[in-house]
């Protein structure tokens, strides 16, 4: 009697996902991250490299995902069509193809008599399965997926151009190019790193390729797309733009506009929205990992959440509820001004950013008391309560891609960077243009 075998972890069943998802996220990052260089180097205007930014990751993402589908299908059709093959030759010559794989096993080093035996077992057992996998070399685990591979690739696509977008919001203002171009590589670095571990490869080799390439192209973008410092300088200058410390040597400059500003956001907001954001990113990491560290993080997120309706009702002006928690008329209001393009300008949330804000709070509450449900007598177990909570969680993800969207829409329609002042603090005070 055969004793069980020692389980062995091998990697070969990632390939079909890891290469659409690899390729994804660098193709993503890289893509993103020449195309915003290449148009730093033509032109300084933020609002013009943010644009050209977002138009790059959502067609790239949809790019990738139908090159994918449609690359992915083709190997699968070949696939089916040399599987129709073997079936009929199966059936014709049964005979022949007892023979073929007969040969086959004493090419690999059986005799002749024992590649006989094996053959006709196998055969008995699975005629098809063995000339499939023995024949052709196709099995389950290598079989083509064009869905997973295109919603795979889409997806790591996006991620990977968050990045140097992010990056660029960010960044200060005339050394975008080279702060995108630093996160980048760092990026790139850790992607070859992550996606050489995933695959059981060399890390060191892994990182170096996917940098060299990666450098490669963004110094190819920047070049096609490079200016003078001069020209960017007075084309800035004509904007209105005051420009000093021109940095000659590297082409970088920095850059300012004459314009005061003032606090909108305190402290406790500011450190409140950027501990959610890695409070969120954390429970998502940890979904699948260990359970206690998931529940902690969720215990984390509940506290925040109680702090901050505590702060809604007793912090200062911008920070409480009153001050941007509106009813649904002037929510609706302002997204038909805003598709006619003559939106109000508010220092504080704007009515449809306040309803995001509400709404990103109640449901990441929810999630936070679903979860939390789950580890009670009444609960334990539950399939329904851990449906309900996957089911917000996920609302979260839409949630905060809605909310992402319209910061990035309101920092280009009003010309000021909305994820800088999450971060300062600080905005340009109203205009006469952007009073009632």
């Amino acid at each position: 009697m055969l004793s069980h075998a020692r389980p062995e972890a091998h990697l070969v069943h990632r390939i079909g996902w890891l290469r659409a998802a690899v390729m994804g996220a660098n193709d993503g990052i890289v893509s993103t991250a020449s195309l915003i260089v290449g148009v730093a180097a033509a032109s300084g205007d933020r609002s013009q490299i943010l644009v050209a930014g977002m138009a790059g990751l959502a067609a790239g993402a949809m790019s990738m995902a139908a090159g994918e589908y449609v690359s992915v299908s083709s190997q699968s059709d070949t696939e089916r069509a040399d599987i129709a093959r073997e079936t009929a030759e199966l059936h014709t010559d049964p005979a022949g193809e007892l023979d073929e794989l007969t040969a086959i096993y004493v090419q690999r080093g059986l005799d002749p008599e024992l590649a006989r035996q094996v053959a006709l077992r196998l055969t008995a057992h699975d005629a098809l399965g063995s000339h499939l996998r023995d024949e052709l070399g196709m099995s389950e685990v290598t079989t083509a997926a064009p869905v997973q591979a295109a919603m795979v690739s889409a997806a790591t696509f996006a991620v990977g151009a968050a990045l140097p977008l992010g990056t660029a919001a960010l960044a200060p203002d005339g050394a975008i190019a080279v702060w995108v171009t630093g996160a980048t590589m760092l990026a790139l670095a850790g992607l070859g790193a992550v996606g050489a571990q995933a695959g059981g490869a060399g890390i060191a080799r892994g990182t170096l390729r996917v940098l060299v390439w990666g450098a490669m192209a963004m110094a190819a973008t920047a070049a096609a797309d490079w200016r003078p410092v001069e020209e960017l300088t007075a084309d800035l200058t004509a904007k209105g733009w005051t420009v000093s410390n021109v940095k000659t040597e590297d082409g970088c400059y920095e850059s300012a506009m004459t314009t005061e500003r003032i606090r909108v956001w305190d402290g406790f907001v500011r450190l409140f929205h950027w501990s959610l954001v890695a409070g969120i990113a954390m429970a998502w990491l940890t979904a699948d990992g260990p359970k206690v560290l998931h529940e902690g993080v969720g215990y984390v997120i509940a506290a925040l959440i109680g702090a901050r309706v505590v702060w809604g009702l007793i912090g200062p002006r911008y920070a409480r509820f009153t001050n941007f928690v509106r009813g649904p008329r002037p929510v609706l209001a302002h997204l038909r001004d805003l598709r006619a393009g003559r939106e109000r300008r508010y220092l504080g949330h704007n009515p449809a950013g306040g309803a995001m804000i509400v709404a990103l709070l109640l449901t990441v509450a929810g999630t936070a008391l679903t979860g939390w449900l789950q580890t009670t007598d009444a609960f334990w177990g539950s399939s329904a309560m851990e449906e309900v909570h996957e089911a917000l969680a996920t609302l979260i993800l839409v949630l905060v891609g809605l909310h992402v969207a319209g910061v990035l829409v309101e920092s280009l329609r009003h010309h000021e960077n909305l994820v800088l002042s999450m971060l300062t603090g600080t905005k340009r005070p109203l205009s006469e243009q952007d009073r009632p």
